[in-house]
């Protein structure tokens, strides 16, 4: 399989969010250049929560640190040397 090459334009990367067991929040990063991503930082409302350096880069985030509505980051570095941070409004759970 050929790497896209990332000199043109921003990394194709999303956050997606979903739920997991005991209320808590399943965090991963996706999307076309996932084997260009060297390392990632999950933040809830500006606090740093985990770090993940190997794929697939994803973190389960406990309803205690989230809370019923926190905004949600992921600073993204890629092998390439540059980074994108993906932002996600969580929205509250019943």
């Amino acid at each position: 399989m050929r790497r896209r090459d990332l000199s043109h334009g921003a990394p194709q990367l999303s956050l997606r969010l979903a739920p997991s067991k005991r209320r808590s929040l399943r965090a991963s990063v996706a999307g076309a250049n996932v084997p260009w991503v060297a390392a990632t930082r999950f933040f809830v409302n500006e606090r740093r929560v985990a770090i993940d350096t190997l794929g697939p880069f994803r973190a389960v985030l406990a309803q205690s640190v989230v809370g019923p509505s926190a905004t949600i980051r992921v600073h993204v570095k890629t092998r390439d040397g540059r980074s994108v941070t993906l932002s996600h409004r969580a929205s509250p759970r019943p």
